[in-house]
């Protein structure tokens, strides 16, 4: 994923289809750039650190319920509201390269 013209962030790679994460990038991103005084660097950051938790929150979840088969595509809903905290206050553990 490309940050701006000039930075790239590296991100983890599921096979999992979640239910409704491009909704969830493009509201955390707009909340992000309007709060961060349009920083696409640190909007992206935040949006990506952020998602990274929801996922690893849903899919504990799912993994949990579906005792050791695939998750159904119910049990893969993002977990919005137990990830409160982690939405308002990211911890921003991938960060944006400058690349050469």
């Amino acid at each position: 994923m490309v940050c701006s013209k000039d930075y790239i962030c590296q991100l983890p790679i599921t096979n999992l289809n979640f239910c409704f994460l491009g909704d969830l990038f493009t509201a955390l991103t707009t909340a992000w750039l309007k709060h961060d005084d349009f920083n696409i660097v640190s909007a992206l950051e935040k949006t990506i650190s952020t998602m990274q938790t929801v996922l690893r929150r849903t899919l504990s979840y799912a993994m949990s319920k579906s005792g050791g088969s695939d998750p159904s595509p119910g049990q893969l809903e993002l977990k919005l509201i137990q990830s409160r905290e982690d939405i308002l206050n990211p911890n921003v553990e991938i960060k944006a390269t400058r690349m050469v």
